[in-house]
């Protein structure tokens, strides 16, 4: 069934932006066993989660969004990385 115009028009104005999520493995923590994830605003990558995964697994999760991420993808992963 076609859907209510105000539900359309409220659909077609939903956007969504580019997102870049890097991860990092390490076999040792490197972090307090306390620290769960750090904001920095305005940095390239602004959200950092740490992860157990298990006692020789561990994870760095970074996650950036929106212009930074549009940028990011531009340079390409050579120039990104350095």
């Amino acid at each position: 069934p076609k859907l209510p115009k105000q539900l359309s028009e409220t659909i077609a104005s939903i956007t969504l932006d580019n997102a870049i999520k890097v991860i990092l493995i390490f076999e040792k923590r490197f972090w307090p066993k306390e620290l769960h994830g750090i904001i920095c605003a305005g940095c390239v990558i602004p959200e950092i989660w740490f992860i157990e995964r298990s006692p020789n697994d561990f994870a760095v999760v970074g996650f950036t969004t929106s212009t930074i991420a549009d940028n990011l993808q531009k340079m390409g992963k050579e120039r990104a990385f350095k």
